[in-house]
Protein backbone atom coordinates (compact mmCIF):
# COMPACT_ATOMS: atom_id res chain seq x y z
CA UNK A 1 0.00 0.00 0.00
CA UNK A 2 1.81 3.41 -1.28
CA UNK A 3 1.93 5.96 1.72
CA UNK A 4 0.33 8.90 1.07
CA UNK A 5 2.96 12.02 0.86
CA UNK A 6 2.65 14.42 3.54
CA UNK A 7 2.15 17.67 2.17
CA UNK A 8 2.06 21.26 3.44
CA UNK A 9 -1.89 21.62 2.92
CA UNK A 10 -1.79 18.67 5.58
CA UNK A 11 0.53 20.48 8.06
CA UNK A 12 -2.34 23.54 7.91
CA UNK A 13 -5.35 21.31 8.23
CA UNK A 14 -3.74 19.24 11.33
CA UNK A 15 -3.36 22.87 12.90
CA UNK A 16 -6.08 23.92 12.36
CA UNK A 17 -4.70 27.34 10.01
CA UNK A 18 -4.42 27.99 6.87
CA UNK A 19 -1.62 27.16 4.20
CA UNK A 20 -0.14 30.71 4.00
CA UNK A 21 0.31 30.95 8.39
CA UNK A 22 2.32 27.47 7.92
CA UNK A 23 4.47 29.02 4.84
CA UNK A 24 4.86 32.15 7.34
CA UNK A 25 6.09 29.77 10.04
CA UNK A 26 8.64 28.46 7.99
CA UNK A 27 10.04 31.24 6.17
CA UNK A 28 10.09 33.17 9.59
CA UNK A 29 8.03 35.30 8.57
CA UNK A 30 6.61 38.12 11.17
CA UNK A 31 2.61 37.59 11.96
CA UNK A 32 2.74 34.39 13.40
CA UNK A 33 2.20 33.92 17.40
CA UNK A 34 4.81 31.88 19.11
CA UNK A 35 2.27 29.30 20.17
CA UNK A 36 0.89 28.68 16.82
CA UNK A 37 4.29 28.65 15.30
CA UNK A 38 5.48 26.10 18.25
CA UNK A 39 2.35 24.31 17.16
CA UNK A 40 3.24 23.80 13.36
CA UNK A 41 6.53 22.84 14.13
CA UNK A 42 5.77 20.01 16.02
CA UNK A 43 3.42 18.79 13.49
CA UNK A 44 6.26 18.73 10.92
CA UNK A 45 8.18 16.82 12.97
CA UNK A 46 5.55 14.35 14.14
CA UNK A 47 4.50 13.68 10.33
CA UNK A 48 8.02 13.74 9.41
CA UNK A 49 7.89 16.96 6.55
CA UNK A 50 11.26 18.43 5.50
CA UNK A 51 11.68 20.91 3.01
CA UNK A 52 11.40 19.29 -0.22
CA UNK A 53 13.37 22.63 -2.09
CA UNK A 54 16.30 22.16 0.77
CA UNK A 55 16.67 18.63 0.97
CA UNK A 56 16.93 17.48 -2.46
CA UNK A 57 18.17 20.87 -4.30
CA UNK A 58 21.28 21.57 -2.09
CA UNK A 59 23.78 19.87 -1.29
CA UNK A 60 27.42 20.91 0.28
CA UNK A 61 30.14 19.20 -1.59
CA UNK A 62 32.69 19.54 1.82
CA UNK A 63 31.34 20.92 5.19
CA UNK A 64 34.85 21.70 6.20
CA UNK A 65 34.82 24.09 3.72
CA UNK A 66 31.78 25.44 3.27
CA UNK A 67 30.46 28.54 4.31
CA UNK A 68 26.56 29.76 4.01
CA UNK A 69 25.38 32.97 3.73
CA UNK A 70 21.79 32.89 4.67
CA UNK A 71 19.44 36.31 4.03
CA UNK A 72 16.26 36.96 5.86
CA UNK A 73 14.73 39.60 2.78
CA UNK A 74 15.85 41.22 0.05
CA UNK A 75 19.00 43.05 1.28
CA UNK A 76 19.73 46.74 1.46
CA UNK A 77 22.17 48.01 -1.53
CA UNK A 78 25.00 48.25 1.39
CA UNK A 79 24.65 44.29 2.58
CA UNK A 80 24.65 43.45 -0.70
CA UNK A 81 27.72 45.11 -1.83
CA UNK A 82 29.14 43.18 2.00
CA UNK A 83 27.75 40.32 0.52
CA UNK A 84 29.76 40.26 -3.00
CA UNK A 85 32.82 40.90 -1.05
CA UNK A 86 32.42 37.99 1.52
CA UNK A 87 31.39 35.27 -2.07
CA UNK A 88 34.71 36.80 -3.63
CA UNK A 89 36.48 37.13 -0.53
CA UNK A 90 35.50 33.22 0.42
CA UNK A 91 36.38 32.22 -2.99
CA UNK A 92 40.00 33.35 -3.06
CA UNK A 93 40.83 31.60 0.59
CA UNK A 94 39.60 28.46 -0.88
CA UNK A 95 36.19 28.51 1.32
CA UNK A 96 32.85 27.23 -0.57
CA UNK A 97 30.39 29.95 -0.10
CA UNK A 98 26.80 29.08 -1.00
CA UNK A 99 23.80 32.09 -0.89
CA UNK A 100 20.86 31.24 0.55
CA UNK A 101 17.63 33.90 0.33
CA UNK A 102 14.68 33.70 2.48
CA UNK A 103 13.29 30.61 3.91
CA UNK A 104 14.91 31.39 7.68
CA UNK A 105 13.69 28.79 9.45
CA UNK A 106 14.22 26.04 6.70
CA UNK A 107 17.80 27.44 5.92
CA UNK A 108 19.12 26.71 9.47
CA UNK A 109 17.33 23.42 9.38
CA UNK A 110 19.13 22.70 6.23
CA UNK A 111 22.29 24.72 8.11
CA UNK A 112 21.50 22.15 11.28
CA UNK A 113 21.58 18.89 8.94
CA UNK A 114 24.93 19.65 6.81
CA UNK A 115 26.81 21.98 9.44
CA UNK A 116 28.87 24.20 7.29
CA UNK A 117 32.21 25.48 8.49
CA UNK A 118 30.42 28.77 8.83
CA UNK A 119 27.16 30.78 8.44
CA UNK A 120 26.97 34.35 7.89
CA UNK A 121 23.35 35.39 8.90
CA UNK A 122 21.51 38.72 7.81
CA UNK A 123 18.72 40.00 10.06
CA UNK A 124 17.79 39.81 13.84
CA UNK A 125 19.15 36.59 15.58
CA UNK A 126 16.40 37.23 18.57
CA UNK A 127 14.14 35.07 16.39
CA UNK A 128 16.47 32.40 16.18
CA UNK A 129 18.33 32.13 19.06
CA UNK A 130 17.86 28.26 19.93
CA UNK A 131 18.74 27.67 16.26
CA UNK A 132 21.89 29.39 16.09
CA UNK A 133 22.72 28.06 19.45
CA UNK A 134 22.63 24.41 18.28
CA UNK A 135 24.87 25.74 15.28
CA UNK A 136 26.92 26.88 17.81
CA UNK A 137 27.06 23.86 20.03
CA UNK A 138 27.93 21.62 17.02
CA UNK A 139 30.80 23.85 16.05
CA UNK A 140 29.27 26.16 13.34
CA UNK A 141 30.88 29.18 13.15
CA UNK A 142 28.12 31.67 12.94
CA UNK A 143 28.58 35.79 12.51
CA UNK A 144 25.48 37.93 12.21
CA UNK A 145 24.88 40.70 10.42
CA UNK A 146 23.06 44.18 10.41
CA UNK A 147 21.22 43.15 13.98
CA UNK A 148 19.89 45.39 15.92
CA UNK A 149 22.05 46.44 19.59
CA UNK A 150 21.72 43.81 21.25
CA UNK A 151 22.90 43.63 25.23
CA UNK A 152 22.93 39.51 24.94
CA UNK A 153 24.20 38.43 21.30
CA UNK A 154 23.52 34.67 20.51
CA UNK A 155 26.60 35.21 18.01
CA UNK A 156 29.63 37.08 17.22
CA UNK A 157 27.84 40.31 15.13
CA UNK A 158 28.21 43.32 13.41
CA UNK A 159 25.43 45.76 13.89
CA UNK A 160 24.61 49.01 12.12
CA UNK A 161 24.85 52.09 14.02
CA UNK A 162 21.49 53.74 13.34
CA UNK A 163 21.74 56.56 16.07
CA UNK A 164 24.84 57.28 14.42
CA UNK A 165 23.62 57.45 10.53
CA UNK A 166 20.68 59.45 11.99
CA UNK A 167 23.42 61.79 13.85
CA UNK A 168 25.20 62.25 10.60
CA UNK A 169 22.26 62.87 8.29
CA UNK A 170 21.29 65.75 11.00
CA UNK A 171 24.62 67.18 11.25
CA UNK A 172 24.80 67.51 7.05
CA UNK A 173 21.87 69.42 6.75
CA UNK A 174 23.24 71.95 9.69
CA UNK A 175 26.05 72.04 7.99
CA UNK A 176 24.63 73.92 5.29
CA UNK A 177 22.76 76.38 7.43
CA UNK A 178 18.96 74.40 7.33
CA UNK A 179 17.51 75.57 11.14
CA UNK A 180 13.69 74.29 10.16
CA UNK A 181 14.24 70.12 9.98
CA UNK A 182 11.81 67.57 9.38
CA UNK A 183 11.82 63.69 9.23
CA UNK A 184 9.65 61.91 6.17
CA UNK A 185 9.38 58.40 7.41
CA UNK A 186 7.58 54.80 6.97
CA UNK A 187 5.16 55.30 9.89
CA UNK A 188 2.85 52.33 9.23
CA UNK A 189 -1.41 53.15 9.87
CA UNK A 190 -0.26 56.20 11.78
CA UNK A 191 0.46 59.41 9.21
CA UNK A 192 1.70 61.79 12.01
CA UNK A 193 2.97 61.12 15.17
CA UNK A 194 -0.03 61.27 17.43
CA UNK A 195 0.23 58.08 19.28
CA UNK A 196 4.01 57.19 19.05
CA UNK A 197 4.15 54.62 20.75
CA UNK A 198 2.19 52.30 17.92
CA UNK A 199 5.10 53.71 15.29
CA UNK A 200 7.73 51.43 14.37
CA UNK A 201 10.47 50.71 16.99
CA UNK A 202 13.40 52.15 14.15
CA UNK A 203 11.12 55.39 13.35
CA UNK A 204 10.73 56.39 17.34
CA UNK A 205 14.52 55.89 17.58
CA UNK A 206 15.10 58.02 14.81
CA UNK A 207 12.73 60.54 15.90
CA UNK A 208 14.64 60.57 19.14
CA UNK A 209 18.01 60.92 17.66
CA UNK A 210 16.73 63.69 15.60
CA UNK A 211 15.77 65.43 18.88
CA UNK A 212 18.49 65.14 20.48
CA UNK A 213 20.97 66.39 17.27
CA UNK A 214 18.84 68.94 16.18
CA UNK A 215 18.16 72.44 17.71
CA UNK A 216 14.20 72.83 18.46
CA UNK A 217 13.22 69.57 16.56
CA UNK A 218 9.73 68.40 17.69
CA UNK A 219 8.57 64.98 16.76
CA UNK A 220 5.29 65.62 16.47
CA UNK A 221 5.50 69.12 14.63
CA UNK A 222 8.15 68.29 12.57
CA UNK A 223 7.49 64.60 10.94
CA UNK A 224 5.12 62.86 8.95
CA UNK A 225 5.13 59.67 7.40
CA UNK A 226 3.83 57.64 4.67
CA UNK A 227 1.11 55.17 5.05
CA UNK A 228 1.01 52.53 3.23
CA UNK A 229 1.83 54.05 0.01
CA UNK A 230 -0.26 57.06 1.35
CA UNK A 231 1.65 60.37 0.85
CA UNK A 232 -1.22 62.45 1.07
CA UNK A 233 -0.36 63.59 4.44
CA UNK A 234 3.06 64.47 2.92
CA UNK A 235 1.20 66.81 0.19
CA UNK A 236 -0.53 68.65 3.02
CA UNK A 237 2.45 69.14 5.49
CA UNK A 238 4.49 70.53 2.34
CA UNK A 239 2.01 72.80 1.38
CA UNK A 240 1.67 74.10 5.02
CA UNK A 241 5.73 74.06 6.59
CA UNK A 242 8.69 76.21 5.95
CA UNK A 243 10.98 73.35 6.77
CA UNK A 244 14.25 73.84 4.39
CA UNK A 245 16.23 70.82 5.59
CA UNK A 246 14.28 67.02 5.63
CA UNK A 247 15.63 63.88 6.55
CA UNK A 248 14.06 61.08 4.43
CA UNK A 249 13.60 57.58 6.23
CA UNK A 250 15.40 55.48 2.78
CA UNK A 251 16.31 55.82 -0.55
CA UNK A 252 12.26 54.58 -1.74
CA UNK A 253 11.14 57.33 0.52
CA UNK A 254 13.09 60.00 -0.87
CA UNK A 255 12.17 59.12 -4.48
CA UNK A 256 8.19 59.25 -3.13
CA UNK A 257 9.12 63.03 -1.70
CA UNK A 258 10.56 64.01 -4.88
CA UNK A 259 7.68 63.97 -6.48
CA UNK A 260 5.59 64.96 -4.13
CA UNK A 261 7.63 67.96 -3.61
CA UNK A 262 7.48 68.22 -7.76
CA UNK A 263 3.47 68.95 -7.50
CA UNK A 264 4.19 71.74 -4.83
CA UNK A 265 6.51 73.39 -7.62
CA UNK A 266 9.24 72.68 -4.92
CA UNK A 267 12.32 71.77 -6.39
CA UNK A 268 15.53 69.68 -4.88
CA UNK A 269 17.95 71.49 -3.67
CA UNK A 270 16.26 75.00 -5.03
CA UNK A 271 13.87 75.07 -2.13
CA UNK A 272 14.33 72.12 -0.72
CA UNK A 273 17.71 69.93 0.63
CA UNK A 274 17.24 66.25 1.33
CA UNK A 275 19.26 63.90 3.03
CA UNK A 276 18.14 59.75 2.96
CA UNK A 277 19.87 56.48 4.23
CA UNK A 278 21.29 54.14 1.86
CA UNK A 279 24.03 53.32 -0.62
CA UNK A 280 22.91 56.49 -3.65
CA UNK A 281 21.40 55.44 -6.28
CA UNK A 282 23.20 55.37 -10.06
CA UNK A 283 23.83 58.76 -11.78
CA UNK A 284 21.41 57.19 -14.72
CA UNK A 285 18.75 55.90 -12.37
CA UNK A 286 17.13 59.21 -11.22
CA UNK A 287 17.22 62.49 -11.64
CA UNK A 288 18.71 63.89 -8.34
CA UNK A 289 21.54 62.05 -7.06
CA UNK A 290 20.50 62.56 -3.11
CA UNK A 291 23.36 62.89 -0.66
CA UNK A 292 22.69 59.50 1.84
CA UNK A 293 24.26 58.25 5.01
CA UNK A 294 25.20 54.86 4.84
CA UNK A 295 26.69 51.87 6.63
CA UNK A 296 30.51 51.87 6.78
CA UNK A 297 31.04 48.38 5.94
CA UNK A 298 34.36 49.29 3.82
CA UNK A 299 36.21 46.63 6.38
CA UNK A 300 33.23 44.71 7.32
CA UNK A 301 34.66 41.02 4.36
CA UNK A 302 38.22 41.34 5.98
CA UNK A 303 36.70 42.00 9.68
CA UNK A 304 34.36 38.60 9.26
CA UNK A 305 37.67 36.64 7.41
CA UNK A 306 39.95 37.68 10.11
CA UNK A 307 37.21 36.59 12.81
CA UNK A 308 36.56 32.69 11.17
CA UNK A 309 40.50 32.10 11.24
CA UNK A 310 40.85 32.26 14.93
CA UNK A 311 41.36 29.25 16.82
CA UNK A 312 38.84 29.66 19.45
CA UNK A 313 36.17 31.31 17.80
CA UNK A 314 34.31 33.93 20.14
CA UNK A 315 30.70 33.29 21.37
CA UNK A 316 29.51 36.85 21.33
CA UNK A 317 31.51 39.75 20.43
CA UNK A 318 30.39 42.90 18.77
CA UNK A 319 32.07 45.06 15.69
CA UNK A 320 30.04 47.91 15.17
CA UNK A 321 29.58 49.16 11.81
CA UNK A 322 29.63 52.93 11.79
CA UNK A 323 28.26 55.76 9.16
CA UNK A 324 29.68 57.18 5.78
CA UNK A 325 28.43 60.29 4.43
CA UNK A 326 27.88 60.31 0.49
CA UNK A 327 27.40 63.12 -1.38
CA UNK A 328 24.81 63.90 -3.43
CA UNK A 329 23.78 67.28 -5.25
CA UNK A 330 20.48 67.00 -3.35
CA UNK A 331 21.77 69.64 -0.55
CA UNK A 332 22.30 73.27 -0.99
CA UNK A 333 23.43 75.76 1.35
CA UNK A 334 19.80 77.34 2.87
CA UNK A 335 18.74 80.42 1.89
CA UNK A 336 17.33 82.79 4.97
CA UNK A 337 16.59 85.50 3.25
CA UNK A 338 12.90 83.16 1.61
Amino acid sequence: MKVKKVTIRDIAEQCGVSIATVSRAINGTAGVRPEIKAQIFQCMEDCGWRSNNLESRLSLPSSERSVVILTTRREPLAEYSITTRLIDRFREEGYLPLLLVGGTSMGLEFCLQSKPFAVIFYGNPSLFREQIAALMAEQVRVVVIGSPLESDPPAPNFPVDNVALVRRAARRLLEAGHERIAFFGEFGENAHVSRRHLLPEKVRHALETIAESVPGFDPVRDSVGESYGDTTALRQFLRQSRHTGWICGNLRLAKLFYFCALEQNLQIPRDLSVVTFGQPLPEWDFPVRFTSVAADSGRTDSDILELLRRESFPTAERHHIGAILVEGNSVAEANHEK
